[in-house]
């Protein structure tokens, strides 16, 4: 029976513009047939728009991939109000292959199966309407097959990552057959239901010559591919691990600084919180005082009301005819007004510096008041100043935890890597010599480029 298998991937806009090259053959890869480029078909072309060039004829150029991807961050702030995910995806990569059987002369046909699959694909994860980039139809390598590549960006201006669960994955190829049936190629029965219905292993591990012979060339196909996309890994790990590493010492860093300001603050928060404590003290001695002084000054008010009551009674009884006193009369009238001026100066003066004093204790307690307030404005800034330090430890510590996430990413994909060589050996394939022959190709392109 002929089947098919539909294969999608995240990927950012770097590891894109590779995909987007291989796609419309920018550059051809050594185990196509150049006589065939031209075979291929653009179903559905990537986006271009018109440019004015200096001498004001126009021309049509493709968009590039990091403007689109701008437009995805643009189209998510405006729908969700918040940034894009810097560990978001922005595209979905897909491969659409067929089995070596399958019936794939009516193009036709062939190409209407293939994006009715990718609509129903949009369809069932909600992606937005211009979400399809891309569809196009390689004849250049052994078997006929398709790349799409999708914006992974759903109508509310999400990411569409979480939908793709196993289970999602594999109603995809459910899907995918259900499209293709009327050409009579449908998914092939999944392994997993082959071993629950009893099948033995030899059925789905061992393979006769002949099966071999019918496979491998499909089987080739895929590898090569899988090797190119191995070989772009390669470049990008490269790159993420550097920029991993570089991210790491600066976060360290960043969080070595953090810590010794973090003492210092410590330290100075603790230096003026005993100013503030002292001042308090001091604030409450000064208060004392004051009411230590208020509290004299009413009672020499008292004992000088006092005074002035007993002058003015002496004064009453002193008010006499003037004209028949006695020379001794008009001695104790002289002495009582002397003894009355006296003790009015006396109290005058004691009341002067009483108040004198209470000046100065209430000058004194204003600026104990003020120093207070000072300090404590200062400990209210240092507090705001801690909070904002444990707020960006916090953060440091999401850093390093997404760092940590990115160097398990990182050993994961060297896993896959490692898998894919073991695929490469398994089918004959010298994956250090495929490697290195497209290395050389890229020194070869560098040169002609230096050259231009």
């Amino acid at each position: 029976m002929a089947q098919l298998s539909i294969r999608i991937e995240f990927k950012s806009p770097r590891q894109m513009v590779g995909q987007h090259n291989h796609n419309n053959r920018t550059r051809v890869p050594s185990y196509a047939d150049p006589s065939k480029v031209k075979d291929n078909v653009v179903i559905s072309p990537f986006p271009t728009f018109e440019h004015t060039k200096r001498d004001q004829t126009k021309e049509t150029r493709e968009r590039k991939i990091r403007d689109i991807a701008n437009e995805i961050e643009a189209q998510c702030k405006a729908q969700t109000n918040r940034k894009w995910q810097s560990n978001s995806s922005h595209f979905i990569d897909g491969v659409l292959t067929f089995s070596s059987d399958a019936d794939l002369s009516d193009k036709d046909e062939l190409d209407s199966c293939a994006l009715a699959t990718i609509k129903q694909l949009m369809k069932t994860h909600k992606l937005r309407d211009d979400a399809l980039l891309e569809l196009v139809r390689h004849e250049d390598e052994t078997r006929t097959h398709y790349h799409f590549m999708l914006m992974n960006q759903t109508l509310e201006g999400k990411s569409s990552r979480r939908s793709f669960s196993r289970d999602a994955c594999i109603a995809l190829q459910d899907m995918a057959g259900k499209q293709f049936s009327s050409m009579d190629i449908h998914r092939g029965k999944p392994k997993e239901q082959r071993v629950l219905d009893g099948e033995p292993l030899h059925k789905h591990i061992h393979r006769s010559v002949k099966k071999l012979h019918e496979d491998l060339p499909f089987e080739i196909t895929e590898a090569e591919a899988d090797l190119e996309r191995a070989r772009l890994m390669f470049e990008n790990i490269g790159i993420e691990q550097d920029e991993a590493e570089r991210h790491i010492k600066e976060a360290q860093g960043k969080l070595d600084r953090l810590k010794d300001v973090n003492e210092g603050l410590a330290k100075r928060a603790d230096e003026l919180t005993s100013k503030a404590t002292a001042s308090e003290g001091k604030l409450s001695l000064l208060e004392s005082d004051k009411a230590a002084a208020i509290q004299a000054t009413e009672q020499a008010k008292e004992a000088l009301s006092h005074t002035n009551k007993q002058i003015e009674s002496l004064e009453e009884k002193l008010e006499v005819t003037p004209i028949k006193l006695e020379p001794e009369c008009v001695e104790v009238v002289t002495h009582a007004g002397m003894l009355s001026t006296q003790t009015e100066e006396r109290d005058m003066y004691e009341a002067s510096d009483v108040k004198k004093h209470i000046r100065e204790q209430e000058i004194k307690a204003d600026i104990a008041v003020d120093d207070a307030y000072r300090y404590k404005a200062q400990a209210n800034r240092l507090e705001n100043i801690r909070v904002d330090r444990d707020l960006t430890l916090d953060r440091n510590e999401e850093l390093i935890q997404r760092l940590d996430s990115t160097k398990s990413d990182l050993l994961s994909a060297q896993a896959q890597i490692t898998l894919l060589k073991d695929i490469a050996q398994n089918s004959g394939i010298d994956v250090e010599k495929e490697l290195l022959k497209h290395k050389a190709t890229l020194n070869d392109l560098g040169d002609d480029h230096r050259h231009r």
